[in-house]
């Protein structure tokens, strides 16, 4: 036999649909989404706290004071993170060795809110970031047809 025991709460419906959408969001039942908000809640209350706001406690300081998003993967590595992007997701990885622990939002920080702070989309694959030493495309002609000189 388990320790689990079955509770019956009154809920909001609003409250559930949000926690729902959360949860999925998040890849988790919605269970299992509002088992580990109370169980952060609690955590944060006794002053102890589960792996999530632990990791949470060690990085927010990170997320406050990084300029941009390669200031931010530095001061991450530094404490032995990183971000990565997988399928469409941004997660929190260890580094080096880059094992996926969990997906940005369960820290409550989400990439749409890092992009409009550091004003540009997360650099998933370095592409969308200038390499050092990379030329600018050429600027586009003033008039777009050939024109002929005349003598």
């Amino acid at each position: 036999m388990s320790g689990d025991r079955t509770v019956t709460i009154r809920i909001p419906a609003p409250l559930l649909a949000a926690a729902a959408r959360a949860a999925r969001a998040e890849e988790m039942t919605a269970g299992d989404f509002i088992r580990a908000a109370l169980a952060e809640r609690v955590a944060a209350a006794s002053g102890a706290g589960d792996a999530v706001s632990t990791l949470r406690r060690a990085l927010r300081r990170d997320f406050a004071e990084a300029a941009d998003w390669p200031d931010l993967q530095r001061r991450l590595r530094a404490q032995g993170f990183v971000l990565r992007a997988v399928e469409g997701r941004v997660w929190i990885h260890t580094w080096p060795l880059e094992r996926r622990l969990l997906p940005l939002a369960r820290l409550g920080v989400t990439v749409e809110d890092l992009t409009l702070l550091y004003r540009a989309p997360f650099p998933a694959d370095g592409r969308e970031v200038p390499r050092a030493g990379a030329r600018p495309a050429a600027a586009a002609p003033a008039v777009p047809f050939p024109v002929r000189r005349v003598a």
